[in-house]
């Protein structure tokens, strides 16, 4: 998060906020509470996989991104 914040929101609501806003946009909303998963763990599609990608990638602040599409 960045630290110019909106005067008295503290970082854990102003992440909690992000990352709500952020879930919205790529359509995860629904699985706020899904595990990622692996080849032991069930988690989210392969679909909402790359869109949970995107949206780390969306919050991390970078100034450059590169995105892989195979």
């Amino acid at each position: 998060m960045p630290s110019n914040r909106i005067e008295g929101v503290s970082r854990e609501t102003a992440v909690k906020y992000v990352a709500k806003i952020v879930m919205a946009v790529c359509g995860l909303s629904h699985t706020y509470d899904t595990k990622v998963g692996n080849d032991f763990i069930h988690g989210v599609s392969g679909g909402e996989r790359k869109r949970v990608s995107i949206a780390e990638m969306m919050v991390t602040s970078a100034p450059l991104l590169a995105w892989d599409n195979r």
